[in-house]
């Protein structure tokens, strides 16, 4: 019942039925008048087997570990035949990679088989064929006992492929050790890994974890070795104590990270940091490496003090956050952040000390934020965006920033928002780059006005850009002993261009600077030796200008100022008084004698120290309406002065307004240490070519006396010298006009 035959009448027709049933057939034979005749037979259909196969692909390059397993359906005794081992059973190994098949054979029904095909993938080559011995140690004790791996007449081949535990002291020596991804090197508690001898260690297509010290016990000592491609090199976060000297750490993610205690023990010296290519191993195969050195909550760790480091080609050489780094005889080149240190918990300390060491080609060489230590001393910078940032440290920290040399900087130092702090600036030797944002020193907003500002003192400064010092919201500072040039410029590129600008600062001391343009075609564009704007109650004295356009500009609230002792040589104007100048206690101060009996003048020179300003005047008032804001000012100088002020006709002492007069008493006697910033200027250069280059090359500062003096013949501009900065522009052009209906 249920089968199917195909012809009823034939005997050897087809049958067909459902696998796994049983049938009973009867054939029927009748021919009457005979006896019908019949014979039965029982048939089973046993079901066809089915089969898959779960394979084992290779483990290791050059080794046979392939398996593979037939499971074949329904269940029941079967025969075995593969295609690639002459086994029989079930279960094959030691198979090589490529393609085989099994075919299985029903044992009740030899009738019944079934085929498959499978693969055995063969493992990617991670390394050198020399590595695919591919020795497997899963940890010391069990595998190689205390001691080593390779001597300098058996260099080792060793391959890693899981994590390797060092639970005994033990060396890589003249070891090639090709690592697995992901796979650690892990030094347990109270043991020394030692890797030394020129020994390499690396992943060949993927990064490797790195070596991890898992307990404050644990110590590493990498000597004359190479280490790359780790997602971090070494790893200790427990104050474990690593010695690395005279290595090379290449293409790793992060090279070294500490955390957590004091590391005063631990050196890194004479050891190369880089990122040959520029790129990492996969899965990092686009980037370069993040940070050569981390510290996190680090107590103590001097890097350097003895061979030289070089770090190289990375986003950060050392990024430290909440540590005390001393860092000394390293050389950084090509990062965004040579050191980077961060205060993250303002209850943990931050502090750096550096010194001896040279940054280049980077965006920052040093970058503090926060924090109570930032000392920087005895520094190379070359060709850095900027050389020293130091931002946010407050509260009396101590910020020092001494004797380095910077060259070709975008801003050599620049102090940000350090309220509060305790800042020296001094003895640094800066030169900018040609751009229109360079400058030398900047401090901005690092004070309140209750307390001390930064002092910037005994600097050596060069600069293409737009300043020298900048100084702005700051109180009860100084700026003393500096030496700053404007060089000349290529193309105009700023609008206006300062040795030292101060801005809404209050009682600064401002002494003994000497402020100068490189050449007089700095008097032909907006440039100044010392130009303050909303800073009064200020002490200016014993600083020598020459070769600005203006020697001293003072614009809006500068009053309650003592400005003494100063000698202005060779401007367009010596002594500018803007027009929102007040006039409440004078711009200028008081000018009178001092306690020493001594005329609180200020010395003023021309070309070859005549005395007499080419086109300008020593002192110029430039709002017309207001009378000048000056109280008890002479005019103290060696030869006649070119005055400007509306109300300078009939001016005296006593009315408060400016004394024309020429005074023989010599101006305020300096202190020695000042009197190298005022010595007297010789110029190379003609006169009249002087005027020629102001009058053609100032453009719209040209005023009208400037035009008419390079118009009249020299004869006529010299004896005109001598009267034309006291009479207005009607007068000079009616004794133009007589000049010319009778010549002189």
């Amino acid at each position: 019942m249920g089968g199917n035959i195909n012809n009823p009448s034939n005997p050897t027709s087809n049958f067909t039925g459902t696998n796994g049933s049983t049938y009973t057939l009867r054939w029927t034979i009748s021919n009457a008048p005979c006896i019908e005749s019949f014979d039965e037979v029982s048939i089973t259909l046993n079901p066809i087997p089915t089969v898959n196969v779960s394979a084992q692909n290779q483990s290791c390059p050059g080794v046979n570990d392939g398996a593979a397993t037939a499971n074949p359906s329904p269940l029941g005794a079967y025969q075995y035949l593969w295609s690639c081992t002459t086994a029989t059973t079930p279960t094959v190994s030691g198979l090589a990679p490529g393609t085989c098949n099994v075919t299985v054979t029903n044992m009740s029904t030899s009738c019944v088989s079934a085929q498959a095909t499978f693969t055995i993938v063969a493992a990617i080559p991670l390394c050198p064929a020399m590595y695919h011995t591919c020795a497997v140690p899963r940890n010391v004790s069990s595998q190689f006992g205390t001691g080593f791996i390779g001597t300098s007449g058996n260099r080792a081949t060793v391959a890693i492929h899981s994590d390797f535990t060092i639970n005994n002291n033990f060396e890589f020596r003249f070891a090639d050790v090709a690592i697995d991804p992901n796979v650690k090197i892990i030094v347990a508690a109270n043991c020394t890994l030692t890797i030394q001898s020129g020994s390499h260690l690396f992943g060949c297509t993927n990064m490797w974890d790195g070596i991890y010290l898992s307990s404050s016990t644990s110590q590493l000592i990498i000597n004359g070795s190479t280490i790359e491609d780790a997602m971090q090199a070494v790893f200790s976060s427990s104050a474990a104590r690593f010695v690395v000297s005279g290595s090379i750490f290449d293409r790793n993610l992060v090279s070294i990270h500490a955390e957590n205690g004091s590391y005063s023990t631990s050196s890194v010296t004479g050891t190369s940091f880089r990122c040959t290519g520029s790129t990492l191993k996969p899965p990092y195969g686009s980037q370069r490496s993040s940070n050569h050195i981390e510290l996190n909550n680090v107590s103590t760790i001097t890097i350097g003090g003895g061979a030289i480091n070089n770090f190289e080609n990375s986003n950060i050489g050392i990024f430290s956050t909440d540590s005390y780094l001393n860092l000394s005889y390293n050389i950084f080149s090509n990062h965004t952040n040579c050191i980077r240190s961060i205060n993250a918990n303002l209850n943990s300390l931050n502090r750096l000390y550096a010194t001896q060491n040279t940054f280049s080609n980077s965006s920052y060489g040093v970058y503090m934020q926060g924090g109570d230590l930032s000392t920087v001393i005895s520094n190379t910078f070359q060709t850095t965006r900027t050389g020293i940032m130091t931002r946010e440290c407050v509260n009396r920290a101590y910020i020092n920033c001494v004797s380095n040399q910077m060259s070709d900087v975008t801003m050599g130092i620049y102090l940000l928002q350090n309220v509060g702090a305790i800042m020296d600036v001094s003895d640094n030797a800066i030169v900018t780059l040609q751009d229109s944002r360079a400058g030398g020193i900047k401090v901005v907003e690092s004070t309140n006005f209750s307390s001390n500002g930064a002092f910037v003192s005994k600097n050596n400064i060069e600069t293409y850009g737009n300043f020298g010092v900048w100084y702005q919201n700051n109180s009860k500072g100084g700026i003393n002993n500096n030496s700053v040039k404007l060089k000349p410029l290529t193309s105009f590129l700023n609008p206006n261009r300062y040795c030292v600008r101060v801005e809404n600062c209050r009682a600064e001391t401002i002494d003994c600077n000497g402020l100068e343009g490189e050449n007089t075609s700095l008097l032909n564009v907006p440039s100044y030796g010392l130009s303050l704007t909303y800073t009064p109650e200020n002490l200016i004295d014993c600083n020598s200008s020459s070769r600005t356009r203006t020697a001293m500009e003072f614009i809006g609230d500068c009053d309650k100022s003592t400005i003494q002792g100063n000698t202005y040589n060779y401007h367009k104007f010596g002594l500018y008084v803007g027009a929102d100048a007040t006039a409440q206690q004078g711009v200028i101060g008081d000018q009178a004698l001092n306690q020493n009996s001594e005329t609180r003048g200020n010395r003023y020179q021309g070309f070859n120290n005549s005395g007499n300003f080419p086109t300008g005047y020593a002192l110029y008032r430039y709002h017309p309406q207001l009378l000048p804001p000056f109280q008890a000012f002479w005019v103290c100088g060696n030869s006649g002065i070119d005055i400007y002020s509306p109300q300078s006709s009939g001016a005296n002492i006593l009315g408060n307004q400016i004394s024309p007069t020429f005074h023989s008493e010599p101006p305020y006697k300096c202190p020695s240490y000042c009197q190298n910033m005022v010595q007297p200027i010789v110029e190379e250069e003609g006169e009249i070519k002087d005027k020629e280059d102001l009058v053609e090359g100032n453009g719209g500062f040209a005023d009208l006396d400037e035009v008419l003096r390079y118009s009249l013949e020299k004869e006529l501009f010299e004896k005109l010298h001598e009267n034309i900065a006291l009479l207005d522009s009607s007068t000079v052009l009616e004794m133009f006009s007589i000049s010319i209906a009778k010549p002189i």
